[in-house]
């Protein structure tokens, strides 16, 4: 597992990636900045490739531009409100990638500063992998499930 911080940083691991995927991608966006021009493009070019590319986001107006802008994959409102920073710790989790059911890259960012931090865990029986895979399912079909 590796940690990355800073945004630029976070948008090449995403972007590489994304490149890298064969078979799978499902990605959620907590809002609308952390869905960059670049990662549009890679998710379409992914979807153009083949790949099936799940794209869950949180916000109505963002699953919309989404939804015309990488027509070839699906896109779900997710069911994970709890993305959004809380008052207590003021801490929100940003990006959420998961590519060929094992491949993780998730992010958070502080709500004040906008420091953007992530981590990436490789492997099917990571635990890091694991959870994440079975959280990002929240609100996905049934047969979309990434544990099937």
């Amino acid at each position: 597992m590796w940690s990355l911080s800073g945004t630029g940083g976070i948008t090449s691991r995403t972007l590489q990636l994304l490149e890298d995927a064969e078979n799978e991608v499902v990605f959620i966006a907590s809002e609308e900045s952390l869905a960059t021009d670049e990662t549009v493009e890679a998710l379409a070019d992914a979807a153009a490739r083949g790949v099936d590319v799940l794209i869950g986001t949180v916000t109505e107006s963002l699953r919309e531009e989404l939804a015309e802008r990488v027509p070839d994959a699906e896109i779900f409102r997710s069911e994970l409100e709890w993305l959004h920073a809380d008052a207590e710790s003021g801490v929100a989790i940003g990006r959420m990638l998961l590519v060929d059911q094992s491949t993780i890259l998730l992010s958070s960012f502080e709500e004040e500063s906008r420091e953007e931090k992530a981590i990436f865990g490789r492997g099917f029986k990571n635990g890091l992998v694991i959870i994440t895979r079975r959280l990002m399912a929240t609100g996905l079909l049934a047969t979309r499930d990434p544990e099937e």
